[in-house]
């Protein structure tokens, strides 16, 4: 692998520019979405690790998903653990029901009310 090429974790070999444009559409992380967060990390393994030929702005974007991915899942899990498992003994009843998402009226919001 030359300065002019970036490996993935498969061994697939980008040009720097693709693997730039790659990696920022991942950083962008389509709408927000953790899981491509994580695609970044793991797509660009050895450039996140310090390959000796990593191209620093694809680093610069997999540490940056990296961090995203990491704080994301930690709110899923802090969620996960504090409502989803502890749920009323946790938050208490009151609480509880006013957070509960499966209490919405989703087809009411999607049609107006109607």
């Amino acid at each position: 692998m030359d300065s002019l090429a970036v490996e993935s974790v498969d061994g697939e070999v980008f040009t720097v520019e693709q693997a730039r444009t790659q990696s920022q559409r991942y950083k962008s992380g389509f709408a927000c979405l953790p899981l491509f967060w994580g695609v970044n990390v793991w797509l660009f393994y050895p450039t996140f690790r310090g390959a000796p030929a990593a191209d620093p702005v694809v680093k610069k974007y997999t540490r940056y998903s990296a961090a995203c991915f990491t704080a994301s899942s930690a709110l899923f899990l802090t969620w996960l653990l504090v409502f989803a498992v502890g749920g009323p003994a946790v938050l208490g009843q009151r609480l509880f029901d006013k957070l509960d998402a499966t209490r919405l009226d989703v087809w009411g919001i999607l049609t107006g009310g109607a």
